[in-house]
């Protein structure tokens, strides 16, 4: 199997819990980790699993995590890079999975929602519900995400494993 693990990251922490699931994968599978700037049709041609990682803190209402971070709500992207990385690719022929990185408390991230419908709409068929790790009230990861990332990429790769 061959997985893409793709982050979006302005502050390190999807990053991180992108190399926490890269970790966790390799016991089943060859590992490509990659930021969204550098995801290319080839990779995603040659993914079996592809799983797409993004910060959601900063939606309307987050002021703490948004101000830890130096930058108003009003100043979020209106859009993901790597869901319009996505959008302009190839039809996609993998199982696929999401997370994000926010703050405590439910989450609310609209952009979330969006790349799970565009990963639908170019044909990847999820193995998870989108996973969510956290961050503190000064934008730091809490204790122990990126073992839970770890993991959950192990799990991932003896799901699929088994599926196949």
């Amino acid at each position: 199997m061959h997985a893409v693990v793709v982050y979006e990251a302005q502050f390190g922490n999807t990053r991180q819990i992108a190399a926490g699931l890269a970790e966790g994968l390799r016991g089943g599978a060859t590992v490509e980790l990659r930021a969204a700037a550098d995801l290319d049709q080839t990779a995603l041609r040659r993914a079996d699993l592809l799983v797409v990682g993004i910060a959601t803190c900063g939606w309307p209402g987050s002021a703490g995590c948004t101000a830890a971070q130096g930058r108003p709500d009003s100043a979020q992207p209106t859009g993901s890079a790597v869901r319009r990385r996505l959008a302009a690719g190839p039809r996609l022929r993998c199982a696929a999975a999401l997370y994000e990185v926010r703050c405590a408390g439910p989450s609310t991230s609209a952009e979330l929602t969006r790349l799970a419908a565009c990963l639908h709409e170019r044909g990847a068929r999820f193995v998870h519900e989108p996973e969510s790790f956290l961050l503190t009230s000064d934008g730091l990861l809490l204790g122990g995400q990126r073992e839970l990332a770890r993991r959950w990429g192990a799990a991932l790769a003896t799901r699929l494993a088994v599926a196949a």
